[in-house]
């Protein structure tokens, strides 16, 4: 059995499942126990951020065992000296310094539950990179799956931070070919290992959603953040021109308002939905999107929503994102709205049941276990190797 501590930007029960939830689950399964450690929270959360999101952040501040699996810890370190992007804390001395000056101590939480030696470090979240200088551990896992400076409110320093994680990590996972030259660009070299999804979850029946009984056939949905770079104007143009269609929009949104959707009656904004709601969300609908804006932060993304699309057996069109590329024709790939649109017409036009034996075969050879078992193999050559030469 192994301790494994992950350091991630979004909370263990947030809507929106991402890799390193994944390979939680999978290091979990394996026999290991796991420490997931969210981006700390500061005073000014308090006037800031959402009111229960903070209440459950707080309540995490000293750590706690999950009620959802005996081996899971979760804790949410409360810093007074949070690095934002602000010029007061914009900075690498207060990165290196945030996790220094929490209540309680970042060390004494960890010891409390058992990891303030572990065998796995896996950071996710680069202003958490300090994290791996307080916990003893043998090796050191930096996963790069964003461009992270595109996030809103990061630092400028985040990019001085991943620097510092690539030199001294033992290995460096990267989601996409264009993180891998990001990463190179770092002065490091990063092993390609894409995102995937969770097959059986989203193949599974599931009955029709609740929500659905008043959103009329066809349907084009859209799981995920709702965030800059998802193009309202593009969709706003696209069910503009396509009345007929219904838009169902799942997600969490951020600095987009009902507004932009006001005057389409075809647009449907559902708000988040638990992760394992979604499979009946996906298969009662006949065509997942992927509208995203088109440029250099876009560029990067492994969208982990189109291997779940696959995976419930659903055609796909998406704007141009190199990563996804070489799964034409099993997705199709608009330059623009009027594409986009045409595209959106022929997927209806062929039926679901068109490829669709291919794409969940696609989604099969991109499983989050077979993503799991590549990942061992690395972190398992760099065990064997430290253990060898130290005895």
């Amino acid at each position: 059995m192994k301790k494994i501590l992950i350091a991630e930007t979004i909370d263990w029960n947030s809507s929106v499942q991402i890799g390193s939830h994944h390979y939680a689950r999978h290091f979990l399964e394996h026999g290991d126990e796991v420490v997931w450690v969210s981006q700390y929270i500061h005073p000014l959360s308090f006037l800031t951020g959402c009111r229960e999101r903070t209440k459950y952040a707080f309540s995490l501040s000293r750590g706690a065992r999950s009620s959802e699996h005996e081996r899971l810890s979760l804790y949410m370190p409360f810093t007074i000296l949070p690095c934002r992007r602000h010029w007061l804390f914009d900075s690498k001395v207060v990165g290196k310094l945030s996790l220094y000056c929490t209540f309680p101590s970042v060390k004494s939480v960890l010891t409390k539950l058992g990891f303030d030696k572990v065998d796995v470090v896996w950071i996710s979240n680069p202003l958490l990179a300090n994290i791996a200088n307080i916990v003893k551990h043998d090796v050191l896992v930096f996963r790069v799956n964003d461009l992270y400076s595109g996030f809103k409110g990061m630092p400028s320093c985040v990019v001085e931070f991943e620097k510092s994680l690539i030199e001294s990590a033992n290995l460096v996972f990267v989601t996409s070919k264009v993180l891998a030259k990001h990463v190179e660009n770092l002065g490091g070299k990063g092993i390609y290992l894409p995102n995937g999804a969770e097959v059986e979850h989203f193949l599974s029946p599931m009955p029709l959603p609740a929500d659905y009984l008043g959103i009329p056939t066809p349907r084009a949905v859209y799981a995920g953040a709702i965030e800059w770079w998802f193009d309202t104007d593009l969709v706003a143009s696209i069910a503009r021109n396509l009345p007929d269609i219904s838009f169902v929009l799942i997600g969490r949104r951020e600095g987009v308002g009902d507004s932009a959707f006001s005057s389409l009656p075809n647009v449907y904004l559902l708000g988040p939905k638990p992760y394992k709601e979604l499979p009946g969300y996906y298969q009662h609908a006949d065509v997942g999107i992927i509208p995203f804006k088109v440029n250099e932060f876009t560029a990067a993304i492994n969208p982990n929503k189109l291997y779940e699309y696959f995976s419930a057996g659903l055609p796909v069109v998406s704007t141009y994102l190199p990563e996804i590329k070489p799964l034409r024709p099993l997705v199709k790939i608009a330059q623009d709205s009027q594409e986009f649109a045409a595209f959106l017409r022929e997927a209806l036009k062929e039926g679901k049941n068109s490829l669709r034996e291919e794409r969940i075969q696609c989604a099969k050879s991109n499983s989050w276990k077979a993503r799991f078992d590549e990942a061992m193999a690395y972190i398992s050559d760099v065990l064997s190797s430290r253990r060898t030469g130290a005895a």
